[in-house]
């Protein structure tokens, strides 16, 4: 699999191969496969297993009522860092180690996720595509050094697109 800095500054792309299938896997330009991405929805528990560049991570999501993802290593059972967000509020923060506090930003009519660390920097986006399937486009930006840290944030920001996709669709 491919690291972050060897992807900088390139656009990828999220795909569904199986339509009945929860599997989601991130692909490169050159057709590789770079991360994967797998849910389980059960009744009021959700757990995703994302892998890719170098790690295995599990998002699971703690509160009914409102938005807790707890980000933890696969196997493990504490988390490492937490998404927290109000239940209609378009944008989140991201809690990580040590204090630091990243924004997760939702602007609904363009359909963009978007990552920013504490000084305002992107740190990755995610654009969703118009399709029968879950499909969306992931820049990464030229600079690396924040997601090379946490690499887990693109899978979880094309994670949070196909729960509220889901979730519409169950309306």
């Amino acid at each position: 699999m491919s690291t972050i800095a060897s992807l900088a500054g390139a656009t990828l792309r999220w795909r569904q191969p199986s339509i009945f299938k929860e599997h989601h896997e991130l692909v490169a330009d050159d057709g590789s496969i770079v991360a994967r991405l797998d849910g389980s929805g059960k009744f009021l528990s959700e757990k995703f297993t994302a892998e890719g560049f170098g790690g295995n991570w599990e998002f699971v999501f703690a509160d009914f009522w409102r938005l807790t993802v707890g980000i933890r290593e696969t196997g493990k059972d504490l988390p490492f860092a937490t998404l927290v967000g109000k239940a209609f509020s378009m944008e989140k923060t991201l809690e990580l180690p040590r204090g630091e506090r990243w924004k997760v930003g939702y602007r609904m009519w363009k359909g963009l996720y978007e990552v920013t660390d504490g000084r305002g920097m992107p740190v990755v986006t995610a654009r969703s595509k118009l399709s029968f399937k879950w499909n969306a486009e992931v820049t990464v930006p030229s600079y690396t050094a924040p997601l090379e840290r946490c690499p887990w944030a693109v899978m979880l920001i094309y994670m949070l697109q196909v729960r509220q996709r889901r979730r519409a669709s169950h309306g």
